[in-house]
């Protein structure tokens, strides 16, 4: 059998079309995703709440952290403090050798948090994972009067320092760190003639320059193909124009047996819906049901949880 060149044409074609579409379905299933994410949650807190959790999450796809280094800062300074005290509870990081926050500036606008998961035993750390706690920051909001306008700080992350971003592996080699080689330019000022022939050279840092040369040095840069960082963020809620609970809508905003009178009467009866109507949800899931009946009856019995935890925000 004999082919033209329009029929070997189509046939490489087609091969071709193959060969990409089977390339296609064999890249790892994790293609185009970064091997490393860090993503700070946005959260929100009432005004003057202590101890509100940021939480802090983290993918590694790829390598085994066995430690690391972040640095967080606001954006706002008179929002919020963020507590040297870390949460390690239920966190990937939990059970380590040394989980430690200071703040560098010294006025809790900032936190360096370090972590290593072994000190001295085998290395260990976070296998590979996607979607895990890393840590839980703890944030202390000022009191925010309804009248600011501006009610939201950011916490950023600053990758612009090696010294205080990082992630290693249990062989102690960086992860979002990598070499790469740049052009180095060398100044040299000469510091002795004999006519047109310098006979001293020397190597300067700053100012004027006799004579330069490039050479190719080794850099670390940020792998930014393979790490990606996302900021997040705290928004204090203002007050709202109802109290969690008072359920009557008594003018003197009281918690007590009537209120439970009145959802009871609501929940069985024929009795109108508190007003506005999430004030009777005093167990703060989102809405009013016999669940809120229960959480109300074991508060005013003694023998439940406080109701309506700051007021439901």
């Amino acid at each position: 059998m004999t082919f033209c060149r329009t029929s070997l044409k189509s046939v490489s074609l087609v091969f071709l079309v193959v060969l990409i579409s089977l390339m296609a379905f064999s890249a790892p299933a994790h293609a185009g995703i970064p091997n490393i994410l860090i993503k700070v949650s946005d959260t929100t807190a009432p005004s003057g709440a202590q101890g509100s959790i940021i939480a802090i999450y983290l993918d590694n796809l790829v390598d085994t952290v066995a430690a690391f280094n972040l640095w967080l800062q606001l954006d706002v300074p008179d929002i919020m403090t963020l507590d040297t005290l870390l949460d390690t509870t239920g966190t990937l990081c939990g059970g380590w050798d040394i989980v430690r926050g200071t703040s560098i500036s010294g006025t809790n606008r900032d936190l360096n948090i370090f972590g290593l998961a072994h000190y001295l035993a085998s290395p260990g750390g976070i296998a590979p994972q996607q979607g895990g706690l890393l840590i839980k920051v703890l944030a202390n909001v000022m009191d925010i009067p309804d009248t600011t306008t501006r009610r939201t700080v950011n916490v950023l992350v600053q990758t612009d320092f090696k010294d205080h971003f990082s992630l290693s592996r249990p062989d102690g080699t960086s992860i979002p760190w990598i070499q790469e080689n740049r052009p180095d330019t060398n100044c040299y000022l000469c510091e002795g003639w004999i006519g047109d022939v310098c006979v001293n050279w020397v190597h300067v840092t700053f100012g004027p320059c006799d004579s330069t040369s490039i050479d190719t040095i080794q850099v670390a840069v940020l792998d930014t193909a393979h790490v990606k960082v996302y900021d997040g963020s705290l928004t204090v809620l203002e007050t709202p124009s109802y109290t969690c609970g008072n359920i009557d809508g008594d003018a003197g905003q009281n918690v007590d047996i009537s209120d439970l009178i009145f959802l009871v009467e609501y929940m069985f009866g024929s009795g109108p819906a508190p007003d506005p109507f999430l004030s009777g949800d005093v167990n703060c899931d989102g809405t009013v049901d016999i669940s809120d009946v229960i959480a109300m009856v074991d508060y005013m019995f003694g023998v439940g949880a406080a109701i309506c935890p700051n007021n439901c925000m």
